[in-house]
């Protein structure tokens, strides 16, 4: 049997999250996580289920920054301008929200924080 093994990822939310209901009216919640590597930031696919799905749905905002907990897929598909490409996709099992702390001039400071500090 193939396991998959749950990573963390980090980012921040891309765009405002879509919910949709699947067979059995079971929620599915869609939304993008962009992760800085060095100058560029490479953007992953996230779907939650069920309950979680609802969280992300009614309390994400765009621009939050986020841990998800989940398993990731590569998935491949024919563009329309013609070759392929790849998107990594990633199944949550949990989300939470990063805290941000702001100074006095309004500023976004980066977090600080060590392995110890992560919701799950």
């Amino acid at each position: 049997m193939d396991q998959q093994q749950e990573k963390i990822y980090f980012g921040i939310l891309g765009f405002e999250t879509r919910i949709a209901y699947v067979s059995n009216r079971i929620a599915v919640c869609e939304f993008g996580l962009g992760m800085r590597d060095g100058e560029s930031i490479n953007w992953i696919k996230v779907k939650a289920w069920r309950e979680l799905a609802k969280y992300c749905h009614e309390s994400l905002k765009r621009g939050q920054e986020l841990f998800v907990k989940g398993v990731g897929k590569l998935k491949s598909y024919k563009s329309k301008e013609g070759p392929f490409k790849e998107v990594m996709e990633v199944t949550a099992k949990k989300v939470a929200l990063v805290d941000m702390e702001f100074s006095k001039n309004n500023r976004r400071e980066a977090p600080t924080f060590t392995v110890k500090d992560i919701p799950f």
